[in-house]
């Protein structure tokens, strides 16, 4: 899309360039403003498609470099999004392995399941979403 765009932006340039000589071999001063004031026209809309361009490449990147959905963790006030986590058995570090959505409360909850480490329990916790 991005060279279709800049194709579109050089024919922009060249109608404004083409508008200005015009304007500039005219005598009439009827025409000469109005074949600046086309020149101005080719000039915004040059810019306008810069500005999508500009867009489309800042979208194209945020996407590029945007974490997997069931990656991103929010922030929990008890820092229970941190990993790796104490495991309560044996002490050893436990990592995120999974977060489900807790039936009972319907949306509000979620169950996080930490995967220790040393002695391969699985601790999970409830977490507020």
């Amino acid at each position: 899309m991005l060279l279709k765009i800049s194709e579109q932006i050089r024919v922009c340039l060249e109608r404004a360039a083409e508008a200005q000589a015009t304007a500039l071999a005219t005598t009439d001063p009827e025409r000469k403003s109005a074949y600046f004031d086309m020149e101005r026209r080719w000039m915004l809309l040059a810019e306008s498609y810069r500005f999508v361009e500009r867009a489309d490449q800042f979208l194209d990147d945020a996407q590029r470099h945007r974490l997997p959905a069931a990656i991103r963790l929010r922030p929990k006030p008890d820092n229970s999004h941190e990993t790796p986590i104490i495991c309560e058995h044996c002490g050893g570090k436990a990592h995120l392995i999974k977060c489900e959505p807790c039936q009972l409360t319907q949306g509000v909850r979620e169950i996080w399941t930490f995967g220790c480490e040393l002695c391969g329990r699985e601790p999970k916790r409830v977490v507020e979403k």
